[in-house]
């Protein structure tokens, strides 16, 4: 045990020793200024033996061991790399002679490659398990020499064993204790600089301009065109590219394309491309030409074409744009513009808006505008989106042509636009261009009105605009109205939408007085049957209610009255109306209910007249006439006659000074005279006036025409008024009252 721990610690003497002495050479050459100088890769080798061995195994002792099924890997440095950066050359130490794997055996334990800074191979370390230091492979690398830029790559069976010391630029992970657990080995190399080793990890080639894509159908298809293949460490390698599976440009459908390539370090990529083949888009076959004046090269000028599949819009220029006219030959220098006799007018335009109606793109030309103009560079190539909106302009819509299928239209736009080229635009859609029509806005709310004098007004309350696009469209308005002066006033409405298309209305306002309501009567004096049935109904048909502004009020009547039509006498119905405008105006009427008493015609009436009524006017009893005829009559008054009595019957009309009537004509005089309802119909309605009597009347006087079917010819009553002084005495007088039938 002693002698073991002897050799044990000799062998670290030497060690310490022969590692001092290596580090005062360095010192002595100033190695140790250099990074690279600290670097070097030590290559361990490894045995397997059981636990059965001869414990002559024990000189082993001094190397790492492990554990594996029942054996030992016992771990043995084998040698060093090492760089002299004084001679740019690859050194090696010799740490052991023996095989470097005895259970790995003909397999491979390791492989060291350096490349150039091309990467082109330069020297190829491939070691077995069964070779050693010297064999004869190792030897190769002693004394190699290096550039900077060369790149070292180390892979194999056994990397746990292999390390790399010193510090290593860049270095993701901690190298000194192995290469076992570093991912990609393949991939992984380091760079021989100035300053130390320095990591490099070899990324996966990136293949550019492989997106899938939709071609049309019979198109051409180039599976290569604009593809691209870098790589980090080999630049383009594009020629290494390999392409499986074809495409069927003749039949609609999906296909798929596998892009393979690997760098020269082995790294691969691969990338399936989806191909769509497809109909020709509906919003290809879409054409705008642009025509000008005709020359003798034609009229057109230039087309707008779409590339669906790109999203994207062409200019093409035609034939006639093509005339190789000199700046010396004006005869046909107007050949390409669009119109000579629009030289400072527009022409044509053109506005693309987004689906927010947000402008994209404008262009103007003018009729000295060439069809190559410069004016037309942001259409070209112009990036559209399904839903933007195109709105076009021309001097001459007649020869502004849209080839193929327009959705929506209403006329075919290949023969020109023959409708208001500002009522239509034009959506791009998947299907194609869709026309929209834009109609003339709608102003509503601007009815003829009427306001009341001094009330306040404003022109644009109730106002509002409704258009088929636009929103918040707000009229002007021309005109004013003096509220504070009656009469009527015209006020004008302007309102424009945003494609230009406007629309111009009138309204009159009529600034009107403001007059509480009329209620009038019919007749003068009320007179109501007895026993008659009086409702509302009935109420109402006795008035008229009339509003200077409102006009007829008669349903808005309320009425308030104390008839009771089964007793004679003198009662009171108030009316009551209310317009528009909250004026309220009232109506008090007396309603005069007599008695009736039934008579047949021809008849004489003797009747004894006594003046002793309170009133200055009364109304009699109801007298009514039957017709016993069996065919029409007509109905006369043929006498009135005084029989006795002091009192007389005059007619105030005729009385000379009625008006201002004595105290004792007041006494002596009376005025009496017949109602007579309207045409001796049935129902209560008097005529306004009565038919004053005189003493001795012996002219005939028409009552009316009494029919047969029928029973009654209506009715007749005696109203008397006296004179201003009556003072309510009692004075008698006998009259006798003749009717007849002709």
């Amino acid at each position: 045990m002693n002698r073991v721990m002897a050799v044990f610690l000799s062998i670290i003497f030497i060690s310490i020793s022969s590692n001092i002495k290596s580090l005062a050479k360095d010192l002595k050459s100033n190695n140790l200024i250099n990074g690279l100088d600290k670097n070097f890769i030590q290559v361990d080798g490894e045995d397997l033996q059981s636990y059965s061995e001869d414990s002559s195994s024990l000189f082993h002792i001094p190397f790492n061991f492990s554990k594996t099924a029942g054996y030992y890997k016992l771990i043995k440095p084998c040698f060093k790399i090492k760089f002299d950066t004084v001679n740019r050359k690859i050194k090696l130490d010799k740490l052991t002679n023996e095989y470097f794997s005895n259970y790995i055996g003909y397999d491979k334990y390791l492989d060291i490659k350096i490349l150039d800074k091309h990467l082109k191979e330069k020297v190829h370390l491939e070691l077995l398990g069964w070779d050693y230091f010297t064999s004869g492979k190792v030897s190769k690398l002693n004394n190699f020499k290096y550039e900077y830029g060369d790149i070292i790559k180390i892979s194999g069976n056994v990397l746990e064993r292999q390390s790399i010391l010193g510090k290593i630029i860049g270095a993701t992970k901690d190298y000194s204790k192995g290469l076992k657990d570093v991912e990609d080995i393949e991939n992984l190399g380091f760079e021989i600089t100035e300053n130390g080793l320095k990591e490099i990890r070899n990324k996966a080639p990136i293949i550019k301009n492989i997106d899938d894509l939709t071609i049309i159908k019979n198109s051409k298809f180039n599976p290569l065109e604009g593809v691209v293949v870098t790589d980090d460490l080999d630049g383009n390698i594009t020629k290494d590219l390999i392409i499986e599976g074809n495409v069927d440009i003749a039949n609609l459908g999906e296909y798929f394309i596998k892009y393979k390539v690997k760098d020269s370090w082995n790294k691969k990529l691969e990338v399936t491309r989806k191909i769509t083949v497809i109909e020709n888009p509906k919003l290809n076959e879409n054409i705008i030409k642009v025509n000008g004046e005709f020359s003798p090269f034609g009229e057109e000028r230039f087309n707008i074409e779409f590339d669906d599949l790109k999203k994207t819009v062409k200019v093409k220029k035609c034939d006639a744009e093509i005339i190789g006219i000199s700046s010396t030959n004006s005869t046909w220098k107007f050949g390409s513009k669009l119109n000579k006799n629009f030289k400072d007018k527009k022409y044509f335009s053109i506005e693309i808006f987004n689906k927010r109606k947000i402008r994209k793109l404008f262009i103007e030309l003018n009729g000295e505008d060439y069809a190559t103009s410069y004016k037309l560079d942001p259409l070209k190539y112009f990036t559209y989106e399904y839903g933007d909106i195109i709105k076009l302009w021309h001097g001459n819509p007649n020869i502004l042509e849209i080839l193929g299928d327009v959705i929506n239209a209403k006329e075919d736009y290949i023969n020109g636009m023959q409708e208001d080229i500002e009522a239509v635009q034009f959506e791009i859609t998947p299907n194609g261009l869709k026309a929209i029509y834009n109609e003339a806005p709608v102003i509503n709310g601007i009815e003829d009105i009427k306001i009341k004098i001094g009330e306040d007004f404003d022109p644009l309350k109730g106002v509002n605009v409704k258009d088929d696009h636009d929103i918040n469209l707000i009229p002007k308005v021309e005109g004013s109205v003096d509220v504070n002066k009656l009469g009527n006033y015209e006020l004008k409405y302007f309102v424009k939408d945003n494609w230009g298309k406007e629309i111009i209305a009138k309204r009159v306002v009529t600034v009107r007085s403001n007059n509480k309501p009329t209620i009038m009567l019919k007749n003068n004096d009320i007179i109501i049957e007895q026993d008659y049935k009086v409702d509302d109904k009935y109420l109402l048909n006795l008035i008229n209610v009339t509003d200077e502004e409102d006009g007829n009020l008669i349903d808005k009547v309320i009425i308030n009255s104390n008839i009771n039509s089964e007793k004679p006498g003198i009662y009171e119905v108030k009316y009551s109306v209310q317009d528009n405008d909250g004026n309220i105006s009232y109506l008090n009427k007396e309603v005069t209910v007599v008695r009736s008493i039934s008579m047949s015609i021809p008849i004489k009436i003797n009747f004894q007249v006594v003046t002793n009524a309170l009133d200055k006017k009364f109304i009699t009893a109801n007298y009514k006439i039957t017709n016993n005829k069996k065919s029409k009559v007509k109905v006369y008054l043929k006498s009135f006659i005084k029989e006795e009595g002091k009192i007389d019957i005059v007619n105030p009309n005729k009385f000379s000074n009625w008006t201002n009537i004595s105290e004792t004509d007041s006494m002596s005089k009376l005025a009496l005279g017949l109602y007579i309802k309207d045409g001796f119909k049935n129902g209560v309605h008097y005529i306004s006036n009565p038919i004053w009597l005189n003493n001795n009347m012996n002219n005939k006087t028409y009552l009316g025409e009494i029919g047969q079917e029928e029973i009654s010819i209506g009715e007749f009553s005696f109203v008397a008024k006296h004179g201003e002084y009556f003072t309510g005495e009692s004075t008698k007088g006998k009259y006798s009252l003749v009717l007849e039938f002709e």
